[in-house]
């Protein structure tokens, strides 16, 4: 226990270095779970609406020139 505790004495600028790199890492991996918790809910939602239900919208491109 002494060796590590003397490891970090002598790292210091490693350990906290790596600290916040696995700190930032799981702020990192939270926010990709709580993603993936909102788009599960989002399909599990429009798969209750049928299909046919829907009513879609025709999207106009702004590309499109009336001559063409």
């Amino acid at each position: 226990m002494t060796v590590f505790f003397k490891t970090l004495r002598n790292h210091w600028k490693k350990t906290t270095a790596g600290l916040c790199l696995l700190t930032w890492g799981g702020h990192w991996l939270y926010g990709k779970h709580c993603d993936n918790l909102l788009r599960r809910a989002a399909c599990q939602e429009a798969q209750v609406i049928p299909f046919n239900m829907i009513k879609l919208k025709p999207t106009l491109s702004p590309f499109r020139t009336r001559g063409s």
